[in-house]
Order: structure tokens, then sequence, then C-alpha cells
């Protein structure tokens, strides 16, 4: 193989590697308040996230929750009784929220 072909190839599979890359959504998780939500949406903070089916929601002690159940600032609820801890996916349109878990108590 020759010296250019080589630098052919590792160009090639750099754009492989980039390109790869950025189509695999990054993850995004930490504590936050739900501001509020709709029938597919809740607002973590200051960012809305889509929640489906397979969104896993529990409350603080972990019983399966439906998104009905979860507290919000907007209803009334405390910032503690609003507080969660949450993994989404990163996307640059509205992310997938994975998992909702009601903690109880803001961060500290």
């Amino acid at each position: 193989m020759t010296k250019t072909m080589r630098r052919r190839v590792a160009i090639a599979v750099a754009g492989a590697l980039v390109g790869g890359a950025s189509a695999v959504s990054r993850a995004d998780s930490g504590n936050a308040l739900v501001e509020s939500k709709t029938e597919s949406e809740v607002v973590l903070g200051d960012r809305t996230y889509r929640v489906d089916e397979a969104t896993v929601i529990e409350s603080k002690d972990g019983t399966r929750l439906r998104l009905v159940e979860v507290p919000t600032i907007a209803d009334g609820a405390s910032a503690d009784d609003a507080a969660v801890w949450f993994e989404a996916s990163d996307a640059e349109a509205t992310p997938i929220a994975y998992r909702l878990k009601l903690t109880g108590a803001q961060p500290r």
C-alpha cells in the first residue's frame, strides 16, 4: 500500500468515525424541578423533554407512576415535591426523557 493510499484510507476512516459519532445521541442526566407538563412533555428547569410509553417514572420509594401523577411547580407543588433525578437523550430538538424519579427533596 502506497503512502497516498494509506492517507486516503485514514481520511475515509476518520470521516466515518466523525459522521457516526454525530449520529449517536449523548445522554443527559441530573437533578431538576418539574416546572410543568403536558400529555407528552415535561419541562425540567428550562428545558422541555418528550415523554412516551417507554419513559420510566418512579416515586421516591420506587413505585411506578403515570405522568399525570407527577407534581409540578405550575400545579402548585412545592420545590421538594417537584424535585426529580432524570436521564434523557441530549438531542438538539426536543430530547426524550428515559427516566424520571421523584427525589422528595431538592439537591443541596
